[in-house]
């Protein structure tokens, strides 16, 4: 089963969360984990999916599938390559980066 978290637990964020563990509750994935930098944000998601949570994306590499990232477009492009690079499935929120060259840098650490 697939096993999915949600990088980013804001306005947008919590959307995603709640969509995530309604697919879980529907054992159609696993959702396994909530992050944000702010800590807080994390935690409150994270108890309320009743889910792990971290305020460190990095921690995510090994432990999930797939995320959605729901974070500022400033830091799409290191999270997203970061993520793929580590075989991670990534869905990014629009816009997709800052840059056509972030973009391409994504495109290239997807393949």
């Amino acid at each position: 089963m697939l096993r999915t978290a949600v990088i980013g637990v804001g306005h947008l964020g919590r959307q995603h969360a709640r969509i995530h563990y309604d697919l879980a509750r529907e054992e159609l994935s696993q959702f396994v984990y909530a992050c944000d930098i702010d800590e807080p944000a994390a935690k409150s998601i994270g108890t309320e999916r009743n889910v792990a949570w971290t305020n460190d994306w990095r921690e995510l590499i090994g432990k999930v599938d797939a995320v959605s990232l729901a974070v500022p477009t400033e830091s799409h492009c290191e999270i997203a390559c970061g993520l793929l690079e580590a075989g991670v499935h990534v869905l990014v929120e629009k816009p997709i980066s800052r840059t056509l060259n972030e973009a391409d840098q994504m495109i290239a650490a997807a393949r």
